[in-house]
């Protein structure tokens, strides 16, 4: 008996064969696939789909081109437009749509670098990868409700809760205008192949790509997982956001209790 298995995304699929002599099964699959029994396939249907993990895989891996060729002018223009095809789910028409999308690519790269260092990642490792994604905003980076990188003062409490002037608006605003470039032009320095800047910045993207590359599958899975979560609209757009409806999260548990008389009903545990 032989079966080809040709499925759209992730199905479980049961076989029960009967037969008073003996059987012999061949499965073939054009993707791969688990087959086993209950706990065999349980263990593997927590995991993300085939699809998200492959799409994540190149997303990080066009992250590794643009450092690799961040100390040339040509091929850095090449690898910037390639990671920018990565994480789309498709090119947008939409320019306000295509600003959200960087936005939350740009948050989730330096979310996985906190994630991979265990740790907030330093001014100069922040820096860098504000270099190589062209990033001036001058917000300050926020991972996982903590404040890594205060850029900004605290607010004095008695601005708090206070709406500004028309005069103090204005002023906030050039302030703004004025920080972006600085900002701007700093970045724009550090991209300057043959600046001393430019050199210290490549250097720490290449430590920084040594750390993402030691582990390259769960920090890409860290990461397109970390875009969905930041924005659930703009991961609904990725052809393979339904993958997630047979994703299964489960967990084993284990106790002891003493007897128990008969047709008496008790609790064998609690968990909340």
């Amino acid at each position: 008996m032989m079966f080809i298995i040709s499925l759209y995304r992730r199905h479980v699929i049961r076989f029960i064969a009967t037969s008073p002599l003996g059987h012999n099964i061949n499965i073939s699959s054009t993707v791969p696939f688990i087959f086993g029994d209950e706990d065999t396939v349980l263990a593997n249907l927590n995991k993300d789909s085939l699809r998200f993990t492959q799409h994540a895989t190149r997303i990080i891996k066009a992250i590794g081109n643009a450092i690799h060729g961040f100390n040339d002018a040509q091929e850095h223009r090449k690898t910037s437009l390639e990671l920018q095809r990565c994480h789309f789910p498709f090119p947008f028409e939409d320019a306000i749509l295509a600003e959200e999308q960087t936005k939350v690519f740009n948050k989730a790269v330096y979310a996985t670098l906190a994630h991979a260092l265990d740790a907030c990642p330093s001014p100069e490792d922040y820096f860098a990868l504000k270099t190589l994604l062209v990033d001036s905003s001058p917000k300050q980076l926020r991972i996982e409700d903590r404040t890594c990188i205060s850029s900004v003062s605290e607010m004095p409490e008695s601005w708090k809760e206070r709406t500004p002037t028309k005069e103090e608006a204005t002023a906030a605003s050039r302030i703004q205008t004025w920080w972006r470039g600085v900002m701007f032009g700093e970045l724009r320095y550090a991209s300057t192949i043959g600046s001393k800047q430019h050199n210290y910045v490549n250097a720490i993207l290449q430590e920084i790509w040594h750390l993402l590359d030691s582990d390259i599958e769960q920090h890409a899975s860290y990461l397109l997982r970390y875009m969905f979560d930041l924005s659930p609209k703009l991961a609904k757009l990725y052809p393979f956001y339904e993958d997630d409806w047979c994703k299964t999260v489960y967990a084993d548990y284990t106790t002891t209790y003493s007897d128990q008389p008969p047709n008496f009903w008790f609790v064998v545990f609690r968990y909340e």
